[in-house]
């Protein structure tokens, strides 16, 4: 049995962030992703993903 987990990623667009965020994302666990260029993750979110923004 899998259980959900809640991952905070810095350097969401990077090289590896890149690639885990999809997989983990289709594993079915909550992502909390840090970005320094807020556009650059927009354009890539996938569909129905929720935002929330930090202050």
């Amino acid at each position: 049995m899998r259980h959900s987990i809640r991952v905070s990623v810095t350097g969401a667009k990077g090289c590896i962030g890149g690639r885990l965020i999809p997989a983990l994302l289709q594993e079915g666990h909550q992502v909390r992703v840090l970005v320094r260029d807020r556009d650059r993750i927009r354009s890539s979110r996938p569909s129905g993903e929720k935002r929330r923004r930090s202050r």
